[in-house]
C-alpha cells in the first residue's frame, strides 16, 4: 500500500504542469522530477541526459519498492 501511494506521487505531473503553468513554481522550486525530466528530454533537447535521469529515477522507484517489500516482510506474523 505504501509503495502504490509513493509511486503516485512520484509520478505526479499534469496537476503541476498545470497548476504551475510549466514553470515549476518559484525559480523551478515545485518541478516534480517527471516535468523535469520531460522539459530537459524536450525543450532544451538533452535527450540523453533525459535519460540518464530517467534511469536513476527507474533504480530510484525500485529501491523503494524493495525497501518497503522487506519491511512489509518483517512485520508479518
Amino acid at each position: 500500500m505504501i509503495v502504490l501511494q509513493v509511486l503516485a506521487s512520484l509520478k505526479l505531473f499534469d496537476q503541476a504542469y498545470i497548476l504551475y503553468r510549466a514553470n515549476g513554481g518559484p525559480g523551478g522550486s515545485a518541478t516534480p522530477i517527471v516535468q523535469y525530466i520531460y522539459d530537459t528530454g524536450f525543450t532544451d533537447y538533452r535527450l540523453g541526459y533525459a535519460s540518464a535521469i530517467s534511469y536513476v529515477f527507474f533504480v530510484l522507484i525500485i529501491l523503494i519498492a524493495l525497501v518497503q517489500a522487506r519491511l512489509s516482510r518483517r512485520s508479518e506474523p
